[in-house]
């Protein structure tokens, strides 16, 4: 999808992206799957688009400076209808922030997008620090505050 998205722009989205990503969702849910969307970089613009994809969860929804997403604004166009997952950079931020600037930041985003649809993630790379790693368990404590 970013290819579209990030590249291409909003034009190329139905003709280019639409029909072979929704082909794709319909295989998934056709065996029980969950369709995990992973489109990075300034997607706000695509919010809705995304829904005609019927997918399940999308991911990373960067905010900046790589992508554009507010989560209180995702989770007002989009977040009843899709699990959101994301909004922490793992390697540019969480790689470099102090233990509690990596708990305000997963405070922040808890906050924006509610405790009911949203998963509280990275960038789904996988290639992050020490640093990185350890803010990913301070913020599962951060959470952990936030369980009904």
């Amino acid at each position: 999808g970013e290819y579209v998205t990030v590249q291409l722009g909003p034009k190329a989205f139905d003709e280019l992206l639409k029909p072979y990503d929704k082909e794709m969702t319909d295989i998934i849910h056709k065996y029980d799957g969950i369709a995990h969307y992973h489109n990075h970089g300034p997607v706000t613009r695509f919010l809705e688009d995304f829904l005609d994809l019927d997918i399940d969860v999308l991911s990373p929804l960067e905010a900046p400076p790589c992508g554009d997403i507010d989560l209180a604004v995702a989770k007002e166009k989009i977040g009843d209808q899709v699990c959101l997952m994301g909004n922490v950079d793992d390697m540019m931020v969480l790689g470099f922030a102090t233990e509690e600037e990596a708990k305000q930041i997963a405070r922040n985003c808890i906050e924006s997008a509610g405790t009911n649809g949203f998963i509280l993630g990275g960038t789904d790379s996988g290639t992050y620090n020490e640093t990185a790693a350890r803010n990913f368990i301070a913020m599962v404590e951060v959470a952990k505050e936030f369980q009904e």
